[in-house]
């Protein structure tokens, strides 16, 4: 008699195990299946922006790219050559020239102003470039956000998906509307969570079959700027080779060019 309650004791507890785990793999599977679908429209939303912006063969075919920011605030002429360099000059509020250089492959970065002062230290600006690339570019031949799902945002009579990706260690929010399929904001965090920057983009044109904006807004915890007169871009320009070596002293907003 006591066997025959120990056996089905035993069965019992067998039963609850087995349907347990069946339960718990049924969970799972479903929660897989959701994070695959979210992952899976993310996807296809981040196709759509980069056939909108141009295409993936245009994007992949930028060697570098030159960005410069129109009278309103501080002059900017900033060229980035994929994928380790980037040279930037700016004149601050103040009227005062400086440069900056970076080079990932040393990994170094150097500053001067316009009497050739300067200061070189180690430093990594792999994961700035590669952000400055995304923000822009949305892709490149070395840069790929992951998408990872799309949420609705109503804002007034609009409404905009959100696309949250993951670049490096950063979470990159895009904004845009399902009409135009042209990133309106992009909202870039740090690994703890809290914004990194904000930009807000207007205006777009096409250049060299890629849409870019012609107006940007800026922002951080530090600093707000409303928006500058107006941004503009330039693909695989024909910059200086000596760029990278030659003595490092702010001049002008140009130095980047070939000279004849």
């Amino acid at each position: 008699m006591r066997e025959k309650i120990m056996q089905k004791v035993s069965l019992v507890v067998m039963l609850i195990c087995v349907f347990g785990i069946f339960d718990t793999n049924g969970v799972r599977a479903q929660r897989e299946n959701t994070k695959t679908t979210e992952s899976r429209e993310a996807e296809k939303a981040w196709e759509s922006l980069i056939r909108m912006k141009g295409g993936r063969n245009r994007l992949q075919n930028i060697s570098n790219f030159l960005t410069y920011l129109q009278p309103g605030g501080p002059v900017l002429s900033q060229l980035e050559v994929l994928p380790n360099k980037t040279w930037t000059f700016i004149f601050d509020f103040g009227g005062n020239p400086y440069l900056y250089r970076g080079d990932t492959s040393k990994p170094i970065e150097e500053w001067a102003n316009r009497d050739g002062v300067t200061r070189s230290e180690k430093g990594d600006p792999t994961d700035f470039l590669s952000r400055e690339r995304v923000v822009y570019l949305l892709e490149t031949k070395y840069d790929k956000p992951t998408p990872v799902r799309i949420s609705r945002l109503k804002g007034g009579r609009k409404s905009y998906d959100v696309l949250e990706t993951i670049l490096r260690d950063n979470r990159i929010d895009f904004y845009y509307d399902q009409e135009e399929m042209l990133v309106s904001k992009i909202v870039i965090y740090q690994p703890s969570g809290k914004v990194l920057m904000t930009y807000q983009f207007a205006n777009y044109t096409d250049i060299g079959g890629i849409k870019m904006p012609q107006r940007e807004y800026l922002g951080s915890e530090d600093v707000s700027i409303k928006h500058y007169d107006g941004i503009g871009f330039a693909f695989n320009v024909d910059y200086d080779p000596e760029l990278f070596t030659r003595p490092l002293i702010a001049t002008t907003s140009d130095a980047w060019k070939r000279k004849p």
